[in-house]
């Protein structure tokens, strides 16, 4: 039976319900898995796979998922490592590369390829190769077994002012960003699958 560890940042509690999700469903599918928070996480410990989880705020893991990984370097060279994010957008470019790691997008995330040129700057880094080269960064050397891009939820009564001030700052650029919950227990449980295949 594969032993799976869910280490989750959140900001205001989507990534940490569809980790809690994701544990549920890879139970279902028969392995042992428990899902906690990065701070109460302890490595190595008696788990044979990894998956981290975050949001993404412009591209970005955030800082805690990123010392984490600094942090704890060693111990996640000898599991089997995965990694998901979740976010409101994210889209694919005309042309660009392929990110260097197995992944796994939602869906609901992906619409058509976007034209590199007629995005603005605040809409380029919520584009997949903008995302992978900072994901790269961090890992900085890690070879995850599979990336996960989920579609998360937002609502404004749980965010603080600043974060309130980024959203709304962030919805005058990016007209896809909108108030709702979109997290997708059918790409979850596809997600969960793809893990233990």
């Amino acid at each position: 039976m594969r032993r799976v560890l869910l280490c989750f940042d959140t900001r205001a509690g989507s990534t940490a319900r569809t980790a809690d999700m994701l544990a549920s469903c890879l139970r279902e599918l028969g392995a042992s898995a428990d899902a906690v928070p990065l701070s109460a996480a302890k490595l190595p410990g008696p788990y044979d796979m990894v998956v981290l989880a975050s949001p993404l705020r412009f591209g970005r893991p955030t800082g805690r998922l990123r010392r984490f990984l600094a942090d704890n370097r060693e111990a996640l060279s000898h599991v089997k490592l995965s990694l998901f994010f979740t976010c409101l957008v994210l889209w694919t470019v005309e042309g660009a590369s392929k990110p260097p790691f197995p992944l796994f997008m939602d869906p609901g995330l992906s619409g058509p390829p976007k034209k590199d040129r007629f995005l603005n700057m605040v809409e380029f880094a919520h584009t997949l190769s903008f995302t992978s080269r900072r994901l790269e960064k961090a890992l900085a050397g890690l070879s995850p077994d599979a990336v996960g891009f989920l579609r998360g939820s937002l609502d404004f009564s749980r965010l603080g002012i600043v974060d309130k001030l980024c959203m709304l700052g962030l919805m005058v650029f990016v007209r896809e960003t909108v108030e709702g919950d979109f997290v997708s227990p059918d790409a979850v449980r596809a997600f969960a699958e793809t893990l233990l295949a």
